[in-house]
């Protein structure tokens, strides 16, 4: 027998081949992003995950303790920041049991309370607990956290970065900048007891009269701490414990213009004895009107921050429209089943506007000029300061969010995400207050060229092209380019870049095949963050379930 014997080839190689790797993903059309990047500008250093202002000092104070211990090595620091985070929220979570009827005040957001808590409850007066235990890296119930250097690397590593109070390539290269970190270190010391803390953690165990001890660590004493609180609130509204000659950089400026005008917005709904959550935030910033729609009295400190936040929520406002669009087409496919299948995604777009949803909608006028429809609409719209009239774009947006949130909308509900969304569409081009598009939203160069799916985009394609056509050729065109292309675009990308299949439709030799239909939603601004920060820095105080300013020097730069 002859066996044939291959000669190795330099230039020939063979991969091992492997599907891509399923996930969900999040922004399905890649219209979410520039909204992200907008609040991303207004509060660098506060993010999603950053909830109580103590821990910028804490991990300041606990770098400064490992110094002095003369633990400057990864392999030294790092086993003792594990447990240094496990104490921390101990502390705070025994120290809210003991005040039930705010709890939250003291222990919310604290890394690891899920496991630590529950760990409390077993904890009995006499007995002691290690903390080893629970900071251990390997996989077990008892580990507090996955992430190696827990909620320093997985949270707030980069917000010490941004606020110029630690440096270091990576978290495990991290150190304190000079003066500010060693100065806000010190000030938190002189408030507890830092050598029992410490003392814990090399011992290894605590028992609850140890956690009662240390209950000046809890974040809550943060606004009695007077030099910490005050050196924290400068660093976040200054950028320095001292400001430079030359004022300050453009993050410190646009966060501290951002705290102070949510600030100052909490002592308007005070006034007006109105709530003060994301969603009416969004209202706030988007009409600059109160719920009695009245014009809000913005000091002229605030335009250009005010400006950029009207930006960041009439972005939100077009991303819910496209991806309210996006559902209806999606879910009326996948109500179809077999007996209708598409072979291209503008046959599904042609369907749609024509014998679906979106053609119940514009039924009366599909072969209207695009560009005299919307003006029509334009003037059913009420008064931009009216934002609790049912047909403003604003409640537009609500109502998209709430239908796609259903679990199983017919088409009748697919009608009204439609209206919803052609409405707010139509509210991006005829409201003279937003023609600016982005207005002083600087993005980097070339950004939005990679998030083509844009305000600015959908102007100029209004002006340009799509208001000399037809109603429904205008929506066929929309619907294909700015939802099912655009999805595509994305899922290529993502495919391409990450090696992760995020597509939730596929075009297949048999048409188009609907895998899963995301909901349309908002982004979150980082408010309810900014809130717990400034409370915990008490500046905000929550009076009757109402927010109320208390007054600062500090917190009034622009007004």
């Amino acid at each position: 027998m002859v066996v044939a014997v291959a000669k190795e080839r330099a230039d020939f190689e063979t991969g091992w081949v492997k599907p891509p790797y399923q996930i969900k993903g999040l922004d399905h059309l890649g219209v979410q992003a520039p909204g992200i990047e907008i609040y991303g500008q207004l509060l660098p250093g506060i993010t999603n995950v950053t909830d109580r202002a103590r821990y910028y000092s804490f991990y300041a104070w606990l770098f400064w303790q490992f110094e002095q211990k003369g633990w400057r090595a990864y392999r030294e620091w790092q086993p003792m920041l594990r447990k240094a985070e496990c104490l921390f929220a101990l502390i705070a979570l025994h120290h809210g049991q003991a005040n039930v009827d705010d709890q939250s005040a003291y222990s919310g957001a604290m890394v690891g309370s899920a496991v630590l808590s529950n760990a409390l409850q077993n904890l009995d007066t006499d007995g002691y607990l290690s903390l080893s235990v629970f900071s251990q890296a390997d996989e077990g119930k008892t580990r507090y956290f996955k992430n190696p250097t827990g909620g320093l690397g997985q949270y707030y590593f980069g917000s010490l970065w941004q606020l110029g109070i630690m440096t270091g390539d990576s978290v495990s290269e991290a150190k304190l900048v000079e003066p500010v970190g060693t100065e806000l270190a010190k000030a938190m010391d002189a408030g507890v007891d830092g050598d029992a803390f410490m003392a814990l953690l090399e011992a290894d165990r605590f028992t609850t009269a140890d956690l009662d001890a240390l209950h000046t660590f809890c974040p809550w004493v943060l606004k009695k701490s007077e030099a910490e609180r005050h050196l924290l609130l400068s660093i976040l509204m200054r950028g320095h414990v001292s400001p430079p000659e030359n004022g300050q950089d453009e993050m410190t400026g646009a966060r501290s213009a951002s705290l102070a005008y949510i600030y100052w917005l909490a002592g308007q709904t005070r006034a007006s004895k109105q709530t003060f959550e994301n969603e009416k935030f969004r209202f706030l910033v988007y009409t600059q009107a109160n719920e009695q729609g009245e014009q809000l009295a913005i000091p002229p400190g605030f335009q250009r921050v005010t400006g950029r936040w009207q930006a960041y929520q009439r972005h939100e406002l077009f991303s819910v429209a496209l991806q309210g669009l996006f559902f209806s087409l999606l879910r009326s496919a996948d109500l179809l089943g077999a007996t209708r299948t598409f072979p291209t995604t503008r046959a599904l777009c042609a369907w749609f506007w024509t014998e679906g949803p979106g053609g119940a909608v514009i039924d009366a006028n599909s072969d209207q000029p695009f560009g005299d429809w919307v003006i029509d609409q334009g003037e059913t719209l009420p008064d931009l300061k009216n934002w609790r009239a049912a047909d403003h774009e604003m409640d537009a947006a609500a109502s998209v969010c709430k239908l796609s949130a259903m679990k199983s909308p017919n088409e009748s509900m697919l009608s009204e995400i439609v209206v919803g969304a052609l409405r707010i569409l139509t509210a991006l081009i005829v409201r003279e207050e937003n023609s600016v598009g982005y207005g002083s939203v600087e993005f980097r160069p070339n950004y939005l060229d990679n998030y083509p799916v844009n305000i600015d985009r959908w102007q100029r394609d209004f002006s340009a092209k799509l208001k000399a056509m037809s109603v429904r050729e205008a929506l066929i065109l929309l619907s294909q380019e700015y939802c099912l292309n655009g999805h595509i675009r994305v899922g290529l990308r993502k495919l391409r870049q990450q090696g992760q299949n995020t597509f939730r439709f596929e075009v297949t030799e048999r048409g188009l095949w609907v895998k899963e239909i995301p909901e349309a939603v908002e982004t979150s601004p980082r408010l309810a963050q900014s809130i717990r920060i400034l409370m915990d820095l008490g500046v905000l105080e929550e009076i009757d379930g109402s927010l109320s300013p208390v007054a600062d020097p500090l917190m009034e730069p622009l007004q």
